[in-house]
């Protein structure tokens, strides 16, 4: 439902607007991209498991696990 790119960007964009201590550091270690990635995957793992233990439906398991993982926040 999300690509790689679309993920990445909804976390920088946290990053940027609630923690740019953490984004300028991860930008200047070289660990931004990594960060990004591990992230995305995570979100993925995430929504393919609220699936497929039936605790949601596609569209809204990918947006509880964008706001777990992604946005760090809560389901409600």
């Amino acid at each position: 439902m999300y690509d790689d790119d679309r993920l990445k960007e909804i976390r920088e964009q946290f990053l940027e607007s609630m923690r740019p201590d953490e984004l300028a550091e991860l930008r200047q270690t070289g660990e931004l991209e990594q960060h990004l990635q591990n992230k995305a995957d995570s979100c993925r793992k995430h929504a393919a498991s609220l699936i497929k233990s039936g605790h949601a439906f596609k569209e809204q398991a990918w947006n509880w696990a964008i706001r777990v993982v992604l946005l760090e926040s809560d389901y409600d």
